[in-house]
């Protein structure tokens, strides 16, 4: 929980980061010491499917993305 919690202020910060244009969006993953030991950082939205069944749809494969 706290390596999950601490990727999302990593997260959150870079966002911020490059919508003030402070850095590029592609100078901290995945060399960043927070992403180091997880195998992959994806966004998804959940879309609900027939019988009330959700499902993955990818929107980013990566925070670079």
């Amino acid at each position: 929980m706290i390596g999950t919690l601490s990727q999302l202020v990593t997260l959150t910060s870079a966002a911020n980061g490059v919508l003030s244009g402070c850095f590029g969006p592609k100078t901290f993953y995945p060399n960043h010491a927070d992403f180091r030991f997880c195998d992959s950082v994806r966004f998804v939205d959940l879309k609900k499917g027939l019988f009330g069944k959700y499902r993955e749809v990818e929107r980013h494969k990566d925070p670079n993305e």
